[in-house]
Order: C-alpha cells, then structure tokens, then sequence
C-alpha cells in the first residue's frame, strides 16, 4: 500500500481517538456532575440521581459522538 495513504489514514484514526475520548469526558461531566448533583439538590436520591446521570452521560456521548461522525467523517 502507499505510505502516504498510511500516514493519512493513521493521522484520521488518531483525530477520531482523540476527538471521541472527548466527547466522553464532556458527557461524563455533564451527566455525572451536573444533573446528578441538580436531581439531589432538588429532593432524588443519590442513587437514584447518579443512575440518571450515567444514562443522561451515555445518551449525550453517543450524540456527539454521532454528529461527529455525521459531520466530520461521513460527510
């Protein structure tokens, strides 16, 4: 195979890594600390709170990780 096709496609692979691990991060902070943290203040239970937060955490990276791929790689 060409090298410089191999340089280009390592680089893609690197910025998607990249790009991915943070959108985790965004959505884990979203969802871990800032609605688990406003659903106890607000009266929840703490497990109750953090369980939404993890699915308020996966539903928002999986967004983001699709408009990335939709926009940035499929388009």
């Amino acid at each position: 195979m060409n090298q410089e096709f191999l340089s280009q496609l390592q680089n893609d692979l690197l910025a998607t890594i990249i790009t991915l691990t943070l959108a985790a991060i965004i959505s884990m902070f979203v969802g871990y600390r800032v609605t688990a943290k406003r659903l106890a203040e607000r009266g929840m239970k703490k497990g109750d709170a953090r369980a939404i937060g993890q699915a308020t955490a996966s539903l928002l990276f999986l967004l983001i990780a699709g408009i990335y791929f939709k926009l940035f790689v499929l388009g």
